[in-house]
Formats: C-alpha cells, sequence, structure tokens
C-alpha cells in the first residue's frame, strides 16, 4: 500500500500522528519517514517506517491489555499479574491484520492505559537507517542496540506530554541490562 493510503486508514480507525521524522535513505537521494501514532482511548503506540519513500517498510503496535474472557490468539508479548489482574505486554506487526487484531480485543478485554509495567516487550523509537549497516547482520545489531539507548530516551521526549504519560511506565530506557 502507498503511505497515503496507509496514513488516512490510520486516521479513519482513530489513530492521530505524534511524531514524524524526516530521514534519507542509504542511496543518499530518497526521502523517508518514521512514523509515531497513538490512539487514546486504548493507549495503543504505532511506529513504523517507509522505504522507497512511499511504501510501509514495518512496524509494531504496542499495547497492554486484560483479557474478560480466554482470547485465542495473541501477538508477541507476556503476561504479568497487575494486584492480580492477569495484564498482556504486546506488540503486533503493524502489516499483519492491526485494526482487525485491535477490534478483537477490545471485544475480548480492556485496553490498559496509562501502561503499568514494562517487559521485554516495549517500544524502541529507531527507524533503519539509524542502524543501518552493509556489514555483517551481527555489526547491524550491535548499531541498532546503541540507536535504540541513544535515540529512545531523546524521542519519548518529542512525544506530546499525553502520549509521555500513557506509557512511560511500560518504556524501558537503559538497555545494557
Amino acid at each position: 500500500m502507498k503511505i497515503q493510503d496507509v496514513l488516512k486508514q490510520l486516521d479513519d480507525f482513530g489513530f492521530k500522528q505524534v511524531l514524524n521524522i524526516s530521514f534519507v535513505d542509504s542511496d543518499g537521494r530518497t526521502q523517508n519517514h518514521y512514523y509515531i501514532y497513538f490512539y487514546e482511548r486504548y493507549g495503543i503506540l504505532l511506529t513504523f517506517d517507509t522505504y522507497g519513500g512511499d511504501r510501509v517498510n514495518g512496524g509494531l503496535y504496542h499495547y497492554q491489555w486484560s483479557p474478560n474472557l480466554y482470547h485465542p490468539c495473541f501477538s508477541s508479548g507476556g503476561w504479568i499479574n497487575v494486584d492480580v489482574i492477569p495484564t498482556w505486554i504486546g506488540n503486533g506487526d503493524c502489516r499483519e491484520g492491526m485494526f482487525e487484531s485491535i477490534a478483537e480485543l477490545a471485544r475480548d478485554g480492556t485496553f490498559v492505559t496509562p501502561w503499568v509495567q514494562a517487559s521485554f516487550c516495549y517500544p524502541s523509537f529507531v527507524h533503519y537507517m539509524d542502524y543501518h549497516s552493509d556489514k555483517s547482520w551481527d555489526t547491524g545489531y550491535e548499531l541498532y542496540k546503541k540507536a535504540a539507548i541513544e535515540k529512545t530516551l531523546e524521542r519519548f521526549k518529542l512525544l506530546p506530554e499525553n502520549v509521555q504519560k500513557a506509557i512511560v511506565n511500560g518504556m524501558k530506557f537503559d538497555r545494557s541490562e
């Protein structure tokens, strides 16, 4: 899908753009974007970047959720207990049925906002050119970890105050652990 169509779908669903960072691709010419969107009603944070100037490269939507009843499918994440209430801290690929998954989760439980705790499933506010490498995968991963440490807090501080308050308890800024 073209990025204009994706942005329209996000707007129609109720997501609001809270950050847009422009960056140039490795070719030195193509303008791309790193977007952060927020769905305030459910406390869902969406991060994704573009490639080729006008296509979604990839991204994740992050959320915390508590079930009303059994829910048969989840994205990545894990359970925690908050005052003996089971809470799923998760994220999902924004390119794989995101709107349908959100609707199912809303039907079968309650989104938790503000977020209550960080787990291994937390946002990393980086785009692929923050850690691009033409070398090995291992080199790229080391660059990713460095970029996540350097960029996540910096970009978190660029978010509107209401978004910061909603997600701060689910963030992890010191990634050296």
